[in-house]
């Protein structure tokens, strides 16, 4: 265990036996006594056999002068009866201020740091068989960090100890943001064998997990929690049973590849879909968990982000939403998830061939789904990013003043089947076209046909052009609009870094002899504890030649949490009209409305008030609407 022991030792001791008389007498100090390096002062150590009781009586204590005060962190004492087989001690521990630090190597293999103080008075009889200890033991000013974690713990309480049980009455917790756990139960046991626990904790917004990637590389992150968990059962099949949901702060950071694939490009191809993405086989790793039977309901919360890194570095997904998950580990260390996860907002970092990246927005709507093993876990999620760009690629038969116009285009990628190697599809869509310009291009644009999606997925992403009928001159083009393209992003990438509140994006587009320079800028942020959210983008357009003009245009959105539960909204817009072939309209279209959302199974369900809350707001003598 790495003890280490030090002092200067003197004193007198006489052993002697005479005629059957045992005569035992010790006197001996130890100056500068250390226990693993830390200072135990001055300890006295006195012993004399009692001949008429058939005793050994002991005395051990330490003294520390700490400015002028005097402290004694070690004091025993009491009677050893080597010949009473029922009664062979009888003796009194007593600590001051007891530093715990000397005592993590004893635990090491379950905390990694100790320290604080213990006072306490513990009272030994009974046999070496049987023995019966009891007492208290008030911790002061106690901390740990358990293993694999970052985050630490500390408490100021008392846990009693009875013969046959271990006490916590209501022993608070607290984690390194002061929020508060109610530890409260017992073990048992009989000799400190054969332990029984039956513990309950309750957390309220409690740092539960908190682990880097160098501490725990299956998951990480941090985990705040309110709920309660058991635990309960003997020691070596023991049963822990959650049923806790997440808060505002939790991160949690599931990897499930380490491997990076990295690989030389010496030329930009297409093949087949289902040929471009290769992904290894994953090795199933089971929990090296033996002895414990674990039951969790967590309930996942929007307040939570949940961050998953696809296998071969494919992409990242990060985002928020909500589902039921089940967590069951059997004795075996056999490890279930059941549930479903709802994302409800998030973005998708799209990795290609470790080429390129692009970052898409996640749809409402996209889903995990567990059924037992996690590694059989399914995916069907929508992400998608808006770009503007020309049809003049496409050879439509329409006239160059519709085809040479930067219009949005939304380009969707899709991932479904297995989340460790789902199948990838791409579509296309416009959102702001006119329908019968919309036909035109769909007679150009086979959307079933996943070998051209693909293609037209990279060009855009790559090219922001459209690869039909691509002539010399326009590839140069594309391929400079590309390089302005990298350019903007590497300058988004510097002011997004200035602060976190705000997502700040810019984007630069040259013009030509046919369609216009454009110069872009995005901003997202969220205000008042994330009640208010604000993202739009303002560009500005100008013409190529002698006479130049320039033209603003712009989207913005702003959306207000009325209520904390985000049921009711008060949403106001400024959006771009679409453009037409045959009509003349408005440039914008202003906006305000006002929408609730409430789940229900039927329309009693829908008016009917909860009980509980019927019952606070008769206690209270009124209810409060907006928050």
């Amino acid at each position: 265990y790495g003890i280490q022991i030090g002092g200067l030792l003197s004193g007198i001791v006489h052993l002697q036996n005479e005629n059957n008389k045992p005569l035992v007498q010790a006197e001996v100090g130890i100056e500068n006594l250390a226990f693993n390096r830390q200072d135990m002062g001055f300890m006295e150590i006195s012993s004399q056999w009692n001949s008429q009781s058939k005793a050994l009586s002991i005395k051990a204590k330490s003294t520390v002068i700490y400015e002028q005060i005097q402290n004694h962190p070690i004091d025993l004492s009491g009677y050893y009866y080597p010949s009473d087989p029922n009664q062979n001690f009888d003796i009194v521990l007593k600590t001051e201020n007891f530093n715990l630090k000397p005592l993590q190597p004893f635990l090491k293999m379950a905390i990694a740091e100790l320290d604080g103080f213990l006072s306490s008075e513990i009272q030994l009889k009974g046999s070496t068989k049987n023995p019966q200890i009891q007492g208290k033991l008030k911790f002061i000013r106690t901390r740990i960090r358990p293993q694999f974690f970052s985050t630490s713990y500390s408490f100021s309480d008392e846990i009693k100890i009875e013969p046959s049980k271990i006490i916590f009455d209501q022993m608070k917790i607290n984690d390194s943001l002061g929020n508060i756990a109610i530890c409260d139960g017992n073990i048992t046991h009989k000799n400190f064998k054969d332990m029984h626990l039956n513990l309950r904790l309750n957390l309220q917004n409690f740092i539960l997990f908190n682990a880097e990637p160098q501490q725990i590389k299956y998951v990480n992150g941090i985990a705040f929690i309110s709920g309660q968990i058991r635990a309960f059962g003997p020691v070596n099949n023991l049963t822990i049973e959650a049923n806790a949901t997440t808060e505002r702060g939790s991160n949690i950071y599931v990897p499930l590849s380490s491997t990076v694939d990295v690989r030389t490009s010496d030329f930009v191809y297409f093949k087949e879909p289902e040929d471009t993405l290769q992904i290894k086989k994953v090795e199933r790793t089971n929990l090296n968990v033996t002895g414990f039977n674990i039951s969790s309901v967590f309930s996942l919360t929007p307040q939570a982000k949940i961050r998953v890194s696809l296998p071969q570095d494919a992409g990242i997904i990060e985002g928020s939403g909500e589902g039921v998950m089940t967590v069951e580990v059997n004795s075996r260390g056999d490890l279930n998830i059941t549930g479903q996860y709802e994302i409800q907002s998030g973005s998708f970092l799209f990795n290609l061939q470790n080429i390129l990246s692009r970052m898409l927005e996640i749809e409402k709507g996209s889903n995990i789904r567990f059924s037992g093993d996690p590694l059989n876990a399914e995916i069907d999620l929508r992400a998608s990013f808006t770009t503007r760009t020309t049809l003049n690629g496409l050879g439509l038969d329409l006239d160059s003043t519709i085809t040479s116009a930067r219009i949005p285009v939304k380009t969707i990628i899709r991932l479904q089947n297995k989340l460790l190697n789902p199948q990838i599809t791409f579509s296309i869509q416009f959102p702001k076209i006119d329908p019968d310009i919309e036909r035109a291009v769909y007679t150009k644009l086979d959307t079933t046909n996943q070998m051209l999606m693909t293609q037209q997925f990279v060009s855009l992403l790559v090219l922001n052009n459209f690869s039909f009928a691509v002539t010399n001159r326009s590839v140069a083009n594309s391929i400079g609009i590309s390089s302005f393209q990298m350019l903007s992003n590497q300058i988004s990438n510097l002011l997004s870094q200035i602060s976190q509140d705000f997502d700040i994006g810019i984007n630069y587009r040259p013009g030509d002899a046919i369609s216009s320079q454009e110069l872009e800028l995005m901003l997202s942020t969220q205000l008042f504890d994330q009640r208010v959210t604000i993202d739009g983008n303002l560009g500005v357009m100008g013409t190529q030649g002698a006479n130049q003009t320039s033209n603003v245009v712009g989207d913005i959105n702003v959306e207000v949490m009325v209520t904390r539960d985000g049921k009711l909204r008060l949403r106001a817009f400024n959006r771009s009209n679409t453009t037409e072939m045959l009509t003349v309209s408005a440039p914008y279209t202003q906006g305000v409305g006002l929408f609730y959302r409430k789940d229900f199974n039927n329309l009693a369900e829908l008016f009917r008030k909860k009980r509980k809350e019927v019952q606070k707001e008769d206690a209270s003598g009124n209810s409060s609407v907006l928050n």
